[in-house]
């Protein structure tokens, strides 16, 4: 028997812990680092607002059909009318309205089909141009959804489709549209043979066409918008509408409507008559309109303020009681934890940033700041400010201008 084997076991273990610990050791030290950093992947945006509830109001006349019945709106909310123009039609029942609806419809697919088979075997369109056209198609679909411009969005879709299915035809020769251009044809044939009766709306005078009538036409006064009470306004806000006469939509003839609203008399610089504003209407997701401010009157502790616009979609043209956010600051830069903010010899706010292995305290100016964050200009002076994608150092010890990190 060796007696020398327990020994050499006790040293193979304690070459094995050693070898271990080595390779722990650098491992450790490969990936440890004196510091944290946060990276600046954006800038950010902060705003500063307060809110209250308003009410909108438009100088607004009920378009009364003559035969009564069921109404179809032809025009687009919020679009500019002239008068005479057919903005709606009206049916005898919904049955026949009904008819009506998809009969056109139906007319207006047909059309789109047979123009797309009249392009089979097309070669002479440009390939990259017909691309291009097929992304401006799809920005145009996400510009209106984004912009809550719904009312056209299906035409913009219609567009997409077009451009897509000419693109095909390009790749493939041809696309066999036969099959759904008789299917169409048919169904077409059979709704005319329903042979509904409809009357054309005109509208009665130029303005923005509105094609259904809320209830609150008659709340408060628009020509008497100046001399609205605080009571009148309030009273309004919490209002119920009243049942809505039938009617084929309203018009609105001026271009300017109010929005009224009470808010506290702290918030009255908020509110420089006279001058324009932000205003977010946060339950349409519109942000950002910009509202001139025609009165603000301090009245028994309460401030009465009358805004005003010229702007109109199909959203504004829809609204009534509403939500207002009141931008009273806005500020935009990096949006950095507060504990990442330093301060020099001079007393001098910054921050330290890691570039490669060098550390640098960068000066800043702090825009906005908050308990858990602060928002810094993005801005830049002699080259050196903050920079996108920057390491900001967010803990460490021992950290200075100029230190290397191994």
């Amino acid at each position: 028997m060796n007696k020398n084997q327990p020994w050499t076991k006790i040293i193979a273990v304690i070459l094995s812990v050693i070898v271990i610990a080595y390779m722990t050791y650098n491992a450790f030290a490969y990936t440890y680092s004196p510091v944290s950093t946060e990276r600046l992947t954006e800038e950010a945006s902060i705003e500063q607002t307060f809110d209250f509830k308003g009410f909108v109001l438009r100088d607004e006349t009920a378009v009364n059909s003559q035969s009564g019945g069921t109404s179809i709106s032809l025009a687009v909310d919020g679009t500019r009318v002239a008068k005479g123009d057919c903005i709606a039609i009206s049916c005898a029942n919904n049955d026949d309205a009904s008819v009506y609806t998809r009969l056109k419809a139906a007319k207006e697919e047909y059309n789109r089909l047979v123009t797309l088979n009249n392009q089979n075997g097309v070669n002479e369109l440009s390939s990259e141009k017909l691309n291009d056209e097929i992304q401006t198609a799809y920005g145009d679909i996400l510009n209106k959804i984004f912009g809550n411009d719904f009312s056209t969005v299906s035409k913009s879709v219609e567009e997409f489709n077009n451009k897509s299915a000419t693109r095909q035809i390009m790749s493939e020769g041809s696309i066999d549209l036969s099959d759904a251009i008789t299917t169409l044809k048919e169904e077409i044939d059979s709704l005319e043979s329903k042979n509904v009766k409809y009357t054309e709306v005109e509208a009665p005078a130029s303005g923005y066409y509105i094609n259904n009538l809320d209830g609150y036409e008659t709340t408060l006064n628009y020509a008497e918008a100046d001399k609205l009470t605080i009571e009148q306004i309030e009273k309004a806000v919490e209002a119920e509408p009243s049942e809505a006469a039938s009617a084929s939509g309203k018009l609105v003839s001026s271009y300017l409507w109010y929005l009224a609203g009470v808010v506290d008399t702290k918030h009255t610089k908020s509110f420089p008559v006279g001058k324009n504003i932000i205003v977010n209407f946060p339950d349409e997701g519109l942000e950002n309109v910009s509202m001139k401010v025609e009165s603000a009157e301090a009245v028994s502790g309460k401030l009465k303020v009358i805004l005003s616009s010229t702007l109109m979609n199909e959203t504004l043209a829809n609204m009534r009681i509403e939500n207002v956010e009141i931008v009273e600051q806005s500020y935009s830069g990096y949006k950095i934890p507060s504990n990442a903010i330093r301060f020099d010899k001079e007393n001098n706010s910054g921050v330290y940033v890691l570039r490669g292995k060098i550390i640098s305290f960068i000066e800043v100016e702090i825009l906005y700041s908050q308990e858990e964050y602060v928002i810094v200009s993005a801005s830049r002076t002699g080259g050196r400010g903050l920079k996108l994608y920057d390491d900001v150092v967010i803990k460490g010890r021992d950290v200075y201008d100029g230190k290397v990190i191994n």
